[in-house]
């Protein structure tokens, strides 16, 4: 995705399967082909980079943090316990860190280390209303504005769901959960932390031109939401590069 612009620069949805298999003048063929492709796992007859929903895992901390930022609930300075486990109200099952691991520290740390205790503690800090209330700036619960046709919607949950499931939204913190997201809304959420904040509507197409190559349209950028502040997106930024070091 072209940050600036929303532009999507390259996609590839899998499992694929060949077009022309369906695009053929027997009937019979076309018509076997299409019944199987709708029964094999995977839904191959979908473009799942913006057709379908998956569980985020950890690509969601990114979420979860910017809206702590935003909201002062999180700053560089926070600090969380060494834990293996922490337990959530309302449930005796506990949250684990990967692989049962001690994981702790300051922010910079928990997040380069992709530990799962503080995301969850910090969703429960956060609170139903406010985590409900930043995943809507994210654009999650909308359709994706996309000029290609039939694009799925994310989800997260609602504040009335999250008051009566609190280890739900401790686990939806860090993408677990009932949490589902469209890949290429993934790739738009990193590319607005790139953006200063704001999220571009996506496009595949930059322009079009009748049969005599004169333009007709040429597709203008435009935003979609701003996910976060500036300055957040500044510190979320060097956060997102220590993961990569």
């Amino acid at each position: 995705v072209d940050v600036q612009t929303g532009a999507v620069k390259a996609m590839w949805s899998y499992p694929t399967f060949d077009p022309n298999c369906v695009a053929t003048h027997d009937d019979r063929m076309a018509g076997d082909v299409l019944e199987f492709l709708n029964e094999a796992p995977g839904n191959p007859l979908l473009t799942n980079a913006y057709q379908e929903r998956y569980m985020p895992g950890s690509t969601f901390k990114v979420v979860t943090t910017a809206a702590a930022l935003d909201a002062g609930v999180l700053s560089l300075a926070s600090t969380f316990a060494e834990e293996s486990e922490f337990t959530p109200p309302q449930t005796n099952d506990p949250i684990q860190n990967y692989n049962n691991k001690v994981c702790g520290g300051d922010l910079t740390e928990v997040f380069r280390r992709s530990c799962n205790t503080p995301f969850a503690r910090t969703s429960l800090d956060m609170g139903p209303q406010r985590m409900v209330e930043a995943s809507r700036r994210f654009g999650i619960g909308e359709k994706i504005p996309f000029d290609l046709p039939r694009a799925a919607s994310s989800s997260f949950g609602d504040v009335d769901y999250f008051e009566q499931n609190l280890p739900l939204l401790a686990i939806g913190g860090f993408g677990q959960g009932n949490t589902q997201m469209v890949p290429l809304h993934m790739a738009l959420i990193a590319a607005s932390v790139a953006n200063q904040g704001v999220m571009m509507r996506p496009y595949v197409i930059d322009s079009t031109y009748d049969h005599d190559g004169r333009l007709m349209k040429r597709t203008s950028p435009s935003i979609w939401k701003q996910t976060m502040k500036p300055e957040t997106a500044t510190i979320m930024s060097g956060l997102m590069q220590e993961v990569v070091r």
